[in-house]
């Protein structure tokens, strides 16, 4: 019997790096539930992508969705594990655009922060 077609995407959501101070209590990395909650409310669904992989293990992720997101938030944008997989990631995406299969990155500083938006 075939699979009901599901059209809603699924979005990878990378995860940042907690503080030190906070490593105890959330552990070593984190997703802001308000880019799940926004992602969801538009339909999508939603993927944790964990820091520290292998490109390897990003590149099977990369296969198995159908967008991207970079929360903000304050890692270091040159030398972290964020950096290092936002980078794989963007570069698996140039690929793919290149091959003229649309991969879509959104990228936001904070934009989505509890903060503006309460309400998620």
């Amino acid at each position: 019997m075939d699979q009901p077609l599901n059209s809603r995407p699924i979005i990878g959501v990378l995860a940042d790096e907690a503080s030190k101070e906070s490593q105890a209590t959330r552990g070593y990395s984190y997703i802001p539930a308000c880019y799940v909650k926004f992602l969801e409310a538009a339909g999508a669904r939603v993927v944790p992508v964990r820091l520290n992989l292998s490109e390897e293990e990003y590149t099977k992720i990369f296969n198995s969705i159908n967008g991207f997101v970079l929360p903000g938030g304050s890692s270091d944008l040159l030398e972290s594990p964020y950096s290092r997989a936002a980078g794989i990631m963007f570069n698996l995406a140039l690929r793919a655009n290149d091959a003229s299969d649309y991969f879509p990155i959104l990228g936001s500083c904070l934009v989505l922060s509890p903060n503006l938006f309460p309400f998620f």
